[in-house]
């Protein structure tokens, strides 16, 4: 796991401070034209599986059309992405210290996830313990109904629901704590450079500071929404999932019901998400409040014109296909290395794996754990550069002569990109200011 965190993390710097730089045009359209080659792939699969019924090519046509015209929409912001991706890529690697801080972040999220396993557990068995105390068996009443009538219980739901929330908060605080502080450093490249050139420069940890303290608060209040959203919708699948289980003569009726409140509580979920990404940004350059910073952000784009471009995340595709690459990459040297360290202790490697034992395929295993490692480190790591692509959108929306001040270059490319993907849209090149810098 280790080798595969350290390759992982290597190939995950090298692409976003050296490939993508260097081509991001033609990278955000091998993005889009891959969305195109994994939808018909899709669509193959969905036809051969399905015989090649009526239906199964209806469905196809469908996707393959959506899809096609979608990428007949967005084509035109192909150059303004381009930009904005570049110009972000090289305020991050200027500031590549904030990596250091994400990874922190995350490996403290897993080791929470692992005692909020090992809390979660001894909660339950005291829990069982204390209601066996209170409420023992009656003879002759089975055992699995027993234990059906004790999680039914209100206080087992209410406890679980509380643990959940706890879970997904404590995650929620940790990934905006590391959105907060990429804005920051990010508008301390764009407003003041010189503060904000070098891996652990002033702008990394002031903005991390920051964060942990004046935003601490902020960041609190909107991880908190977002918890409660996610533990109802967790909750909602759970019962969805047991009455699609139950055989009682109301189960298909409860089961729309559910299916229908779990699609709401996913769409909100979806919509507070979207929302905070925004929210942080402007928590994280200029210390708002979080309503306040959600407020601000809607005028902003409303007032600017830049809606078009929020409902069209090309960077996304860049960024996922970057993230999806990383891991195949990773997962191939894996195989590698897992081959060399068996043909250096054993003669014979058909029959037994020095890593994996007796295990019958050891090169998949290998290519398993090094893909999802691969995953998670570059996941960590592109969500870094999303956080600073949305940074850059609002610092130049917001402000772009003071950004001109300190990247003239790259805020004029920026310029010319955006009246070139909207002509009509008209952004001046030094319009009002809605915030003073």
């Amino acid at each position: 796991i280790l080798p595969s965190t350290l390759v992982a993390y290597m190939v995950s710097y090298v692409a976003t401070a050296v490939v993508i730089p260097s081509c991001p045009t033609a990278i955000v359209m091998s993005s889009l034209v891959g969305s195109f080659v994994w939808a018909l792939v899709f669509v193959i699969f969905l036809c051969v599986a399905a015989q090649f019924n009526i239906i199964s090519i209806l469905v196809g046509g469908f996707i393959l059309g959506a899809v096609a015209y979608y990428l007949r929409l967005v084509w035109r912001l192909i150059p303004f992405a381009a930009v904005n991706l570049s110009v972000s890529l090289k305020g991050v690697s200027a500031n590549c210290g904030i990596y250091i801080v994400a990874m922190i972040f995350s490996v403290a999220g897993f080791v929470c996830s692992i005692l909020w396993l090992y809390i979660l557990v001894g909660v339950m068995q005291a829990m069982d313990r204390s209601y066996e105390e209170t409420h023992p068996r009656p003879e002759g009443v089975p055992e699995k109904e027993y234990r059906e009538k004790e999680e039914g219980s209100p206080l087992h739901g209410f406890v679980f629901f509380s643990m959940l929330v706890s879970l997904y908060w404590t995650s929620k605080i940790l990934g905006n704590t590391v959105q907060v502080t990429v804005a920051g450093v990010m508008a301390t490249w764009c407003f003041v450079e010189q503060d904000a050139q070098s891996c652990c420069s002033p702008g990394v940890y002031s903005s991390l500071y920051r964060s942990l303290t004046y935003s601490f608060g902020s960041i609190c209040m909107g991880s908190l929404l977002q918890a409660l959203i996610t533990a109802i919708r967790v909750v909602i699948q759970s019962a969805r999932n047991q009455a699609n289980s139950s055989r009682d003569e109301c189960g298909g009726c409860g089961t729309v019901t559910l299916c229908i409140l779990e699609c709401i509580a996913k769409c909100l979920e979806d919509v507070l998400e979207y929302f905070n990404q925004w929210a942080w940004v402007y928590v994280g350059i200029y210390g708002y409040s979080y309503l306040e910073g959600g407020r601000k952000v809607v005028e902003l784009f409303k007032a600017r014109g830049f809606t078009a471009f929020v409902t069209n995340d090309l960077v996304g595709y860049v960024l996922g296909f970057t993230n999806f690459t990383v891991g195949i990459l990773t997962g191939s040297i894996a195989i590698l290395i897992q081959s060399q360290v068996d043909n250096s202790h054993s003669q014979d490697t058909s029959s037994l794996s020095y890593i994996y034992g007796s295990a019958t395929s050891p090169h998949w295993i290998s290519m398993g754990v090094g893909f999802i490692v691969g995953i998670a480190v570059s996941s960590v790591m592109m969500n870094v550069v999303r956080g600073a692509v949305n940074t850059l959108i609002v610092c130049f929306a917001d402000n772009p002569s003071k950004m001109e001040d300190n990247h003239p270059e790259s805020t004029q490319r920026m310029a010319q990109a955006w009246a070139t993907a909207f002509p009509d849209a008209g952004l001046n090149s030094r319009p009002q200011y809605s915030v003073d810098v």
